[in-house]
């Protein structure tokens, strides 16, 4: 202990602090030191730290990159809290945090999300995103997934990230942008993970298993998030990241891993020519005819597709979402997923539509069991979507898609079709019928909530409401009244 407290004099906070999941009776706390030091967190109710409510330590050591994480329990719900840490003689800066409501409480919600934030890319922008989040004064925001790029090629000559301390230090660069820091200092975050966490489109099936502990072990390490998941489950790479919670009365969430069980796609089932993937392989005969498809894709490509062994959750996390929706008594449901839900037919491979009949024995499930007010909330399509999610022809769901924070928007990424190329794009986007899309801006959602009304804003970097890129006279805003 002695060589703990001599170490903790010199020991610097090098990577901001950061709060999440608050419950309305905890939180969990994070930070990160430059050497190896006891680490004590406070939390107050007042700004300037003359009433403590909750005092903890921690040992930061290098096994865990020297971050530290403790859940501060005993809180007040419905409050806010500031916090810092410190280590010997330092301090950290102060961040803060609101608890939720009671679970028998029903009050106003304001909370922002979106995802894909590429820092090893900085000609992207410096997150401008999330500067124009914490302006909004979120309750909470949800980060959805792509917290960092593994595989960016910016990262010579080291990528992609091979080894632990290559993992970790995207992770690092990232919090080296103000943006994030600021913003993770204002308010606490929801957080999960998606596929560039570990590589590009990865399914649990077929990925390295050293890749996965590592890009695991380092999201672990920097985002402050519990570490308990599911039970082992066949077929998985890991324990899945699946979680829920409660804001008050009015809300749950669901957070869910669409990775780490996830059997392979069905991209080699459905080729084109060239080694191209049909692009549009469920999309309708008479719209694969308009575009110069075929009229049908390859023989079994839609039997792949459909293929109900294939899964994105596992049978494990699958079961206990359709336990918890049908056991909610929250009056709205939030299903939070890294890959959208509803469909827009254009490469469908690495999303819920490339895992078609999971996607439909969830949804009917929804249906059948007259689980009322699902919303899902959605990043990965570098893009920005408002569309009902159907099934059988019914819209059991609202979705709202939003994104990225820096990484290529999908505008950018299909650049290279010209003119033409993106006309047919749009017109695929149209058999979607999404009420309002924008498929190039750094953006986020804003989501209002009041009793049996709830608000959904897109914005952009700036704060300003987006607007549909093919008709400008409509705003991506959308309010979803209860039933």
């Amino acid at each position: 202990m002695l060589a703990l407290l001599l170490f903790a004099q010199a020991v610097e906070f090098t990577h901001g602090v950061a709060s999440g999941q608050a419950t309305d009776r905890s939180v969990i706390l994070w930070t990160r030191v430059s050497a190896e030091s006891v680490v004590v967190f406070e939390i107050a109710r007042e700004a300037e730290f003359g009433d403590i409510a909750w005092r903890g330590e921690a040992i930061a050591t290098e096994d865990q990159d020297f971050t530290v994480k403790l859940t501060a329990p005993g809180l007040e719900p419905g409050r806010a809290y500031w916090y810092r840490a410190l280590a010997g003689k330092a301090a950290s800066e102060i961040g803060r945090f609101r608890t939720a409501p009671a679970p028998d409480e029903l009050r106003t919600l304001r909370f922002a999300f979106s995802g894909d934030s590429d820092g090893t890319r900085r000609f992207y922008n410096s997150f401008e995103v999330l500067d124009a989040v914490r302006v909004d004064e979120p309750d909470f925001f949800l980060y959805i997934g792509d917290t960092v790029y593994a595989d960016s090629q910016a990262q010579e000559p080291h990528a992609p990230a091979r080894t632990i301390d290559e993992y970790r230090a995207l992770y690092k660069e990232n919090r080296s942008i103000d943006a994030l820091r600021r913003l993770m200092a204002a308010t606490s975050f929801f957080t999960l993970w998606s596929d560039h966490e570990v590589r590009n489109d990865y399914q649990g099936a077929t990925v390295n298993p050293e890749l996965y502990a590592a890009g695991r072990r380092a999201f672990l390490d920097y985002m402050p998030v519990d570490e308990e998941a599911l039970a082992e489950a066949d077929g998985c790479a890991g324990r899945p990241l699946f979680r829920s919670f409660r804001w008050g009365a009015g809300v749950e969430m669901f957070l869910l891993d669409g990775r780490s069980c996830r059997t392979a796609d069905a991209a080699r089932a459905c080729p084109f020519f060239f080694g191209f993937r049909d692009p549009v392989p469920s999309l309708a005969e008479d719209y694969r005819r308009s575009i110069g498809m075929p009229v049908n894709p390859a023989r079994g490509c839609l039997d792949a597709l459909r293929d109900p062994s294939r899964t994105m959750l596992g049978a494990a996390q699958k079961a206990l979402l359709m336990e918890r929706l049908r056991a909610s008594a929250a009056r709205w449901k939030l299903i939070v997923t890294e890959a959208p839900a509803h469909e827009f037919y254009l490469l469908p491979y690495d999303r819920w539509e490339g895992y078609a009949a999971e996607r439909e024995e969830l949804l009917r499930f929804v249906r059948d069991n007259g689980i009322r007010n699902v919303v899902f909330l959605t990043a990965d399509s570098h893009a920005n979507f408002i569309n009902d999610v159907r099934v059988d022809g019914e819209a059991v769901a609202k979705e709202f898609v939003t994104g990225p924070i820096a990484a290529g928007t999908m505008q950018q990424s299909t650049s290279f079709l010209g003119a033409f190329g993106r006309a047919i794009m749009h017109r695929v986007l149209d058999f979607a019928g999404p009420s309002c899309r924008n498929l190039d801006s750094y953006s986020y959602g804003l989501v209002e909530i009041e009793g049996d009304r709830m608000r959904v804003m897109l914005k952009n970097d700036r704060g300003e409401t987006l607007r549909d890129q093919l008709d400008e006279t409509i705003e991506c805003v959308k309010v979803v009244e209860a039933r």
